[in-house]
């Protein structure tokens, strides 16, 4: 696949065209489609509610998965972004399974200075999927570059790409998690979170490709037990709040006090 296309012809969704969408307010990072709606597809909603740009960029396109095909993957990416209302949503073309080198970091340091994100969302290591963990990896190796003014990394047919650093750096849980610092109140756009994990139906099933589909295999995903998980650390990290759903982060750092109102929904 061509960079150009890796970047800007696999740019699937977006409400806004990238010269109105970016700079982005906040942006996700994530290693397949459907890991950035189970870690933080609540904050997502609830900050696209506010009407701040907020955007997900997957990894890969997930072919190593069991099930699905990556463009089957790559629609219900963008009809996951429609419910939770992105302004953008792009995919860097990366081999599933390949989350790490050289050619990778230039890749995502060039998105990074393209859509210049106010706070970028990495996964957290603590994690049993390698992939999520390398994709940590890859995240920090690539907004340290992305900051480096000789650093050699531009969107081709993008804008001339100065070098740019995010304001802050915060982990989310994907499959594993460990006692956040922060946690955001997502009890009312919950049902959303869950729609757009329904949306990728080749992984969690409830449609023409779902677990019932000819050639599909039985997974954690399609059998229930990782959206229970999801849902169960979601419930006691908003019991801890006094609420009934939460999503929890952890920053990268110290975390400006006016950072810590943004993440938690702040309107000012």
């Amino acid at each position: 696949m061509a960079w150009r296309e890796a970047v800007l012809g696999m740019d699937f969704h977006g409400a806004l065209p990238p010269g109105e969408a970016f700079p982005l307010e906040i942006l996700c990072v994530a290693p397949h489609p459907d890991d950035a709606e189970l870690g933080m597809g609540g904050a997502l909603a609830l900050h696209a509610d506010l009407g701040r740009r907020a955007g997900v960029l997957d990894l890969s396109g997930g072919d190593m998965a069991s099930n699905g095909t990556p463009a089957e993957r790559l629609a219900e990416g963008a009809a996951a972004a429609e419910v939770l209302g992105l302004c953008w949503r792009g995919n860097l073309g990366l081999p599933d399974r390949a989350l790490h080198g050289p050619e990778a970091e230039a890749r995502l340091a060039a998105v990074i200075r393209w859509t210049r994100p106010a706070l970028l969302f990495v996964p957290c290591p603590e994690d049993p999927h390698p992939d999520h963990r390398a994709a940590y990896d890859l995240c920090l190796e690539a907004v340290f570059s992305a900051g480096l003014r000789r650093y050699p990394a531009a969107v081709q047919g993008g804008p001339p790409a100065a070098a740019f650093r995010p304001r802050a750096v915060l982990q989310y849980f994907i499959n594993g998690w460990r006692e956040p610092p922060l946690a955001l109140d997502v009890s009312g756009v919950y049902a959303r979170k869950r729609r757009a994990v329904a949306a990728h139906a080749s992984q969690f099933g409830g449609g023409p490709v779902g677990p019932e589909a000819a050639g599909a295999v039985p997974t954690r995903l399609n059998q229930g037990q990782a959206v229970a998980q999801v849902e169960a650390r979601d419930r006691f990290l908003g019991a801890r709040l006094g609420a009934a759903f939460a999503e929890g982060f952890i920053p990268e750092g110290t975390l400006r006090l006016a950072d810590f109102g943004f993440v938690g929904g702040a309107s000012g």
